[in-house]
C-alpha cells in the first residue's frame, strides 16, 4: 500500500556542479532510504534514483514546482519510459550541464519521486524495468507524474527546460503547482524574460492542499519565459512561486 501523501514535497536545490556522472548523480539524489522495502527510494542501475519519498511542508513560503513539461504520452505502464527535454534556442538563457531531472508523484494518495542527472538538454534517459514507477500498484505512466528539468547557474538562476518523452510531438509547456495551503484563490502572469508580455494576470480558482494546479503557456511567443504564481490562502498567507523557462521559439 502507497504512503499517504502529507501536505507536500520539497524539491531538492542542487547546490554543486560536480565534475563526473557518478558525483552529478549522487548530487541529484537525496539520501537513500535504509529500509529494506523494494518500493523504497534508491539508487538504480541507470544511473538515477527513484521511489516512495515524502517530506511535509506548510504555510507561508516557496510554491512548490511540481513539474514543467512538453507535449504528452499515452505510453503503457510496462514500456520502457524514454524521457528527454526540448532543445531550447541559444539565445535563451545560460544552461549548464547536466541538468536535474526530476519526477514527482500527481496522484493523490501515491508518494513517488526521481532524481537523474541529464547530460544536456535533449539527452535521453531510459526507465527500465527496475524502476519502483512500475511496481506500485496501480503502476505511474508518464502523466502520473510532474516532470521537471534544471539548471542552476550564478548567471540565470534556475532555469527549466520543458520534459517530454523521446519522439512526441512538442505541443506547447504545462507548468504544474502544488499549494500546501488551502487556497481561495492562485493568480500568474506570463511574461517574456525581456519584459513582454504574454499573460499579464490570471486567475484560478482555490484549491484544497497538495492538489496540483496546472498553468498552460501559450505556445507562440519567445523561447524565454517567465511563470510568476501567487497562491492565497484562506487565512491570507501565500505561497509563490518564479518559474523561468528556456524553450524552443513558436510563431
Amino acid at each position: 500500500m502507497a504512503h499517504r501523501v502529507p501536505l507536500g514535497l520539497i524539491l531538492l536545490s542542487l547546490a554543486v556542479v560536480p565534475a563526473n556522472s557518478q558525483s552529478v548523480a549522487r548530487t541529484f539524489c537525496l539520501e537513500a532510504s535504509p529500509e529494506q522495502d523494494p518500493l523504497a527510494y534508491k539508487r538504480r542501475l541507470n544511473g538515477y534514483c527513484d521511489g516512495r519519498v515524502f517530506y511535509p511542508q506548510s504555510g507561508d513560503g516557496d510554491l512548490i514546482v511540481l513539474g514543467v513539461a512538453a507535449g504528452g504520452s499515452k505510453q503503457a505502464p510496462a514500456t520502457p519510459l524514454r524521457l528527454t527535454t526540448v532543445v531550447p534556442d541559444e539565445s535563451g538563457p545560460e544552461i549548464l550541464a547536466p541538468l536535474h531531472l526530476q519526477g514527482l508523484s500527481k496522484v493523490s494518495g501515491v508518494n513517488y519521486r526521481l532524481d537523474a542527472p541529464l547530460s544536456k538538454p535533449g539527452a535521453v534517459l531510459e526507465i527500465g524495468p527496475e524502476a519502483v514507477l512500475y511496481k506500485l500498484t496501480p503502476p505511474l505512466k508518464f502523466q502520473d507524474v510532474g516532470w521537471s528539468a534544471y539548471s542552476d547557474s550564478p548567471k540565470s538562476g534556475r532555469v527549466y527546460v520543458p520534459v517530454t518523452t523521446q519522439g512526441s510531438v512538442d505541443s506547447g509547456v504545462e507548468v504544474l503547482v502544488r499549494p500546501t495551503i488551502s487556497t481561495a484563490y492562485i493568480t500568474y502572469s506570463v511574461r517574456s524574460t525581456s519584459g513582454g508580455v504574454l499573460i499579464e494576470e490570471a486567475e484560478l480558482p482555490g484549491v484544497a492542499p497538495g492538489t496540483a494546479v496546472t498553468i498552460v503557456i501559450p505556445s507562440s511567443g519567445p523561447s524565454a519565459v517567465a511563470v510568476e504564481v501567487t497562491a492565497v490562502g484562506n487565512d491570507g498567507a501565500t505561497q509563490m512561486a518564479r518559474v523561468q523557462i528556456s524553450r524552443r521559439r513558436r510563431r
